[in-house]
């Protein structure tokens, strides 16, 4: 039995490898595939006065948050208005990114998580509640507007030049025009300007030049403006990293620069938001309710807010999660806390509402918690099972090999490990373009190769002087602690976030390192290292330890001595 275990495993390795693969893509593919069940329609808060005449919301395709604070004419607002850094939370793809800036809501919420994946229909957005309070729009942009918010914008111009600069160009043109219409004078517009996203994503040395035309267009515009009377905001949807790429979490992608200036905006404020307040700001600056989806703050230390807009924000925000707690079954949190705050939220004191938010956010977190914890119990048993057998398995092959099964498994992950961060490969949906992450598999397949190499090696070295069943028993045993590690982690991600969220969703970076986990593991079939469909790298590599171990038994004891010298 002792000799034919180190085939048993190997046996085992390549099954793994095959159920590894299938696991990786469904899991994915339930993520890809989600779907809200949040949506159902709310009763909206009555508008309020709104404390600007119009506002014109700037908004930039892919500026970096450092790129715009050398920006002169954004510098100059940012000195007479507010600056604010929102904070995405992953996946910032263009679609997601979008929606959760102009609804509010979280991602598990408005349901969109890929690049071109279209919205709900259902998913309120600051252009309806605009709308619903009596205020004109306009918007100004890509046929990607279109495409989304055809239904809910009356008036929307598509810009179709040919390349980026003259569909900025063209934007600011057709944005101005709106502006001084005077036959169907609009409240708000948005004009959107890309040159910035298309420089990074096509020639990223010019992604400088790009942001000081950018500087002038938004020049262009402001210059149209009273800002004694109306409001300007400038927003960057999302940032992008080096070489063009946005999905994830990085610094450069999350953090992107929101500035307003003008009526009803205080100056020489500073503040950090997330991107889900940055709809409910808007919609209070214009007199109106946040969207009743929304789960942010309207920022009222940016804003010169009476007690009216605390009020009709924080009656909008408890009437969704008052919703929220009826669908999931969970107990009321967001009226008890609003009728403890309501009368000193009426005296107009912007630290009451801010104070009052914490508290809700937090209990809003818990439940959010809480719904997660409760379908972890279901997912228990299998788990428990999973992880007992890899631990019997782990145990067997320390009695078969002994410690050498320690040290080679961790030479196998020490391998894996540096091929991710040497090679600058850090799981995150920003490794995964346009949400396909089939070529960074592949990128990391040969990490595996390297470490079943790099096992074998090993082996051949722990066990030079013994029997040939001695240096297989190495290698099988050291391979199968080796993958033990991956196994437990995309375990430990399964047990706390399972493979179906309603309410909630996995952190997008502990997902993205789960996945890979499974793609190490599944690359011990050497899919993506040769043009087969399947070629089980652990039999490959045993066969290879077989030859060279019985090579240098038969070597000559002098040549042993200069072999190993």
């Amino acid at each position: 039995m002792r000799r034919a275990l180190p085939l048993l495993l190997i046996v085992g390795l390549v099954f793994a490898a095959l159920l590894a693969e299938r696991a990786r893509d469904a899991w994915w593919a339930k993520y890809a595939e989600y779907t809200s069940t949040m949506l159902r329609p709310l009763t909206p808060a009555p508008p309020f006065a709104s404390r600007t005449q119009r506002l014109v919301l700037i908004w930039v395709r892919g500026l970096r948050l450092d790129a715009s604070q050398r920006m002169p004419t954004l510098n100059a607002l940012r000195a007479r208005g507010a600056s604010v850094i929102v904070e995405h939370t992953a996946p910032t793809w263009r679609a997601p990114a979008t929606l959760t800036l102009l609804s509010g809501a979280r991602h598990e919420t408005h349901g969109v998580l890929l690049p071109n994946e279209p919205a709900d229909p259902n998913v309120d957005t600051l252009f309806q509640a605009l709308q619903r309070a009596g205020r004109t729009i306009a918007l100004v942009g890509d046929a990607h507007w279109a495409d989304t918010f055809e239904a809910s914008v009356p008036r929307l111009e598509v810009v179709d030049a040919p390349d980026a600069a003259a569909r900025d160009d063209q934007a600011v043109v057709l944005a101005l025009e709106a502006l001084r219409d005077r036959a169907q004078p609009v409240a708000f517009v948005l004009v959107e300007l890309s040159l910035p996203e298309v420089a990074l994503r096509t020639n990223p040395a010019a992604y400088a030049t790009a942001v000081a035309a950018t500087d002038m267009r938004v020049q262009q515009l402001v210059s149209a403006l009273d800002l004694t009377k109306v409001a300007v905001a400038v927003l960057s949807d999302r940032g992008l990293d080096a070489r063009g790429r946005d999905g994830g979490a990085e610094a450069e992608v999350a953090r992107v620069p929101l500035v307003l200036a003008g009526a009803g905006v205080r100056e020489g404020i500073a503040a950090i938001a997330r991107a889900e307040d940055v709809a409910p700001t808007l919609a209070v600056l214009m007199g109106a309710a946040p969207p009743v989806h929304a789960q942010g703050r309207p920022l009222l230390e940016v804003l010169a807010a009476d007690h009216a807009a605390m009020l009709t924000a924080a009656q909008q925000l408890t009437a969704f999660y008052e919703a929220w707690s009826e669908h999931f079954s969970r107990p009321r949190f967001a009226a008890p806390l609003l009728r403890a705050s309501e009368p000193a939220m009426a005296q107009g004191n912007p630290a009451t509402f801010q104070i009052w938010f914490a508290q809700l956010d937090q209990a809003a977190r818990s439940e959010r918690e809480a719904l997660r914890r409760a379908t972890q119990w279901v997912r228990l048993p299998f788990a428990a099972g999973i992880a007992l057998v890899v631990l019997a398995l782990i145990g067997a092959s320390v009695q078969l090999a002994g410690a050498a099964s320690l040290v080679g498994g961790a030479m196998f992950v020490a391998v894996n490990l540096a091929f991710v961060f040497l090679g600058e490969l850090q799981p995150s949906f920003t490794q995964f373009p346009q949400a396909q992450p089939q070529r960074f598999w592949a990128q990391l397949a040969p990490a595996s190769a390297l470490g079943v190499f790099a096992v074998g090696v090993l082996s051949l070295l722990l066990a030079r002087r013994r029997a040939l069943s001695e240096a297989l028993a190495v290698f099988s045993s050291a391979l199968m602690v080796g993958i033990a590690v991956p196994v437990i982690g995309a375990l430990w991600v399964y047990l706390m976030w399972g493979e179906h969220w309603d309410g909630f969703l996995p952190p997008a970076e502990t997902f993205a390192w789960a996945l890979t986990m499974l793609n190490q593991i599944a690359a011990l079939n050497a899919r993506g290292l040769v043009p087969l469909p399947f070629l089980p790298l652990p039999a490959l590599a045993l066969a290879l330890v077989a030859l060279a171990h019985v090579a240098l038994q038969r070597l000559t004891p002098e040549d042993r001595r200069w072999r190993w010298r």
